[in-house]
């Protein structure tokens, strides 16, 4: 009798480890997907985080601060037209 109370026992508390185990882990899952999808209360931080500027000090003391939205940011500078076709030979 002693032997059957001590594996049951020690299944139960396997299976217990597992359990909690498996629960972290799709705990975890799940606040990465949320995170990765802009849910769970990540939207107004984000909104907050547009309005701020950048600011940057050079080597000699000089602020340097960029105010532009993020969609200025990313904007390409030179129009599709523009630029220089190079006909590439290789010798």
């Amino acid at each position: 009798m002693g032997l059957l109370a001590f594996l049951l026992k020690f299944i139960l508390i396997i299976f217990l480890i597992g359990l909690v185990a498996v629960l972290v882990t799709a705990y975890k899952g799940i606040r990465l997907f949320r995170k990765m999808t802009g849910q769970g209360g990540f939207g107004p931080r984000q909104q907050q985080k547009s309005n701020t500027y950048r600011s940057t000090q050079t080597h000699e003391g000089v602020t340097i601060e960029d105010r532009r939205s993020p969609d200025e940011v990313n904007k390409k500078i030179f129009a599709p037209g523009e630029g220089e076709y190079v006909d590439y030979t290789e010798s």
